[in-house]
């Protein structure tokens, strides 16, 4: 625990749960108070709830900058979050100009996604390198993206929708229509492809911790569905692999769950799908930072907010 005074103030707003951590300039984490987010109580009771934490948190500590995470969409560069699915009722809000005016300093927003490639860049399994992607691996699949030493954003911010390509012609249903990889590959798409491949025995199957589960008591159906899953995820990256050259692919939190019989088939369809060369020079690893990348992507959001105001000085 350090003992230097907190500067920075990280928001990581979900639709379960709400984050507020303090943090130094450095990003050394110092305090973090957790409450429900009660998302089904509409935008104006959520913010009216993070805005009075955060000053209480600011009144009693020397904060000069604040950053917050959020599920997109999100137009980090006008401050606008426009419209998370898990977040009924915030739809085209100007959180950083609202939160900014109401706490008296300045705020960044960032995509979730966005934010925590950010965190484990800097902080965990991306350090040292200048080309790399993160996959979110979560509930669903998202993709942040560092290119020569800078994230990437694309036109209207909405770079790294990987979830969306359609990778086989059939297969769950997501985002209206079939064969989507977050339908192949993600937490929330992973029980579904299960009822696809077996209806008849994972018919009533409803997480992929039940499939986890069912897998780890070898039943040969869940190693199968799971070894499908990380096939598919696989042929995507050697997409990516032969179109980005990173060096380094970092696999969010369900990869790290699943273990080799997840990675390993991952792996052989990379290799087996993409330039050799590029291959060799991309080192594909699970996340680092678990179940604290949230608290560290919001640091790392305020960080940004403080870097940019002293290149602007």
């Amino acid at each position: 625990m350090s003992t230097s005074s907190p500067s920075l103030l990280g928001i990581d707003i979900g639709g379960t749960k709400t984050a507020f951590v303090l943090a130094c300039a450095d990003g050394t984490m110092l305090d973090r108070k957790v409450i429900p987010s009660h998302a089904a109580d509409g935008l104006d009771a959520m913010l009216a709830r993070i805005v009075t934490i955060a000053n209480e948190q600011i009144r009693d500590n020397p904060v000069t900058h604040v950053g917050v995470s959020v599920g997109g969409p999100v137009d980090a560069s006008t401050g606008l979050v426009l419209g998370p699915p898990n977040l009924p009722g915030w739809t085209n809000v100007p959180l950083a100009d609202h939160l900014t005016r109401s706490l008296g300093r300045p705020c960044r927003i960032e995509h979730d996604a966005k934010a925590c490639t950010l965190a484990e860049w800097r902080f965990g399994a991306g350090r040292g390198v200048q080309n790399l992607l993160y996959l979110t691996l979560g509930t669903g699949l998202g993709a942040g993206i560092v290119i020569d030493g800078r994230l990437v954003r694309g036109g209207h911010e909405a770079a790294g929708e990987i979830g969306h390509w359609r990778i086989a012609h059939d297969g769950p249903m997501v985002y209206g229509k079939c064969g989507s990889l977050e339908g192949w590959a993600s937490g929330s798409g992973l029980p579904r492809l299960a009822r696809h491949l077996y209806p008849e025995i994972f018919g009533q199957l409803s997480s992929g911790e039940e499939l986890h589960c069912s897998a780890e008591a070898g039943k040969a159906e869940a190693i199968e569905t799971i070894r499908q899953s990380g096939m598919a995820l696989g042929r995507a990256l050697a997409m990516v692999i032969d179109l980005l050259a990173p060096e380094r692919i970092i696999l969010g939190s369900m990869a790290r769950r699943l273990g080799d019989r997840f990675i390993k088939p991952l792996l052989e369809a990379a290799q087996k799908e993409s330039l050799p060369a590029s291959f060799a020079r991309c080192e594909i690893v699970p996340a680092e930072l678990g179940e604290t990348i949230g608290d560290v992507a919001a640091i790392c959001v305020a960080m940004q907010a403080m870097e940019d105001e002293r290149h602007v000085a």
